[in-house]
């Protein structure tokens, strides 16, 4: 199994790109509702600023943290694309559709595989256990064995 490492300008040019990927729904989202500054770099500002109010919300331990989290988003929205209220919560749900529709497409490509020497070991395990269920049992041997090749 290999590692892959990634550090210098490689590693910002991937970080720059996971943004703009992370930008785009809130980007189309506020052109869609027709915000006054609907630009690629501002959508990343505003997710950015709405990150860390949230952050900072839930940090400080309120009992309203899970009202400020999404809050912190809209009035980021708001105020850096420059849209109503309404429109920063327009937007938002667009932005939502658009992150769930990516992850619908893209995120199928991806698939998290377990640790395979962990996997090859729990399938023994289970082999041992089913053949020690069957042997006990007083079946067959054959039948142990058979189970055992599984």
């Amino acid at each position: 199994m290999g590692t892959l490492a990634i550090s210098g300008i490689p590693a910002i040019a991937w970080a720059i790109g996971f943004v703009v990927v992370g930008s785009l729904p809130v980007w189309l989202g506020a052109k869609i509702t027709g915000a006054e500054r609907p630009t690629l770099l501002r959508s990343a500002l505003a997710l950015i600023v709405g990150t860390i109010g949230s952050v900072v919300g839930m940090a400080a331990g309120m009992p309203l943290a899970l009202i400020i989290a999404p809050l912190s988003f809209l009035l980021a929205f708001k105020f850096i694309l420059d849209t109503s209220f309404f429109g920063a919560l327009m937007l938002g749900i667009v932005a939502v559709i658009g992150y769930f529709l990516m992850a619908k497409f893209i995120g199928g490509g991806f698939s998290v595989n377990e640790n395979p020497d962990a996997s090859a070991l729990r399938h023994s395990a289970k082999a041992a256990v089913v053949v020690a269920q069957v042997t006990h049992k007083g079946t067959l041997p054959a039948l142990a064995s058979r189970s055992a090749a599984v």
